[in-house]
């Protein structure tokens, strides 16, 4: 069984709907056989660009998941596809979202082939953004003209 760490921003709503929130993401991790090991609540104004959330929470969570030895850090909310890569970089582990979360649930129970298909295409749709920036990695495998 995996071990998650959840991190959840405070910026629009009361800090009582988004423990409430932080508790749904739980049972949905428990959906997929991922223990929460702890929960993580940034209060802030806004959204970081970089991270989502501040620097400083950041350093927080890596000390956190050396601490609790947290295979998995899932955010409560959608992160873009470069705050996905930057607190991936940063944190040195598997950094998910709630729309991830969610579209693996439906890939696990999944029975009909139409629903294989369909939850497949919204994976793919979901990851397409995410992949950019791929093909620097992969320059060397270009052939020839």
């Amino acid at each position: 069984m995996d071990q998650a760490l959840l991190v959840a921003l405070s910026y629009k709503e009361s800090t009582e709907e988004t423990e409430a929130s932080l508790n749904e993401l739980e049972h949905l991790a428990l959906a997929l056989d991922i223990k929460t090991k702890d929960k993580v609540i940034q209060n802030a104004k806004t959204i970081t660009s970089k991270f989502y959330i501040g620097s400083g929470k950041v350093a927080e969570i890596k000390t956190m998941i050396q601490v609790l030895d947290v295979d998995i850090v899932i955010f409560d909310d959608t992160l873009s596809p470069a705050q996905l890569k930057n607190l991936e970089q940063e944190l040195d582990t598997q950094v998910i979202d709630r729309s991830f979360l969610i579209l693996s649930i439906f890939a696990e129970r999944a029975q009909s082939k139409e629903a294989v298909l369909e939850v497949s295409l919204a994976q793919k749709m979901y990851m397409l953004p995410r992949l950019i920036g791929m093909s620097n990695s992969l320059y060397r495998q270009g052939g020839g003209s």
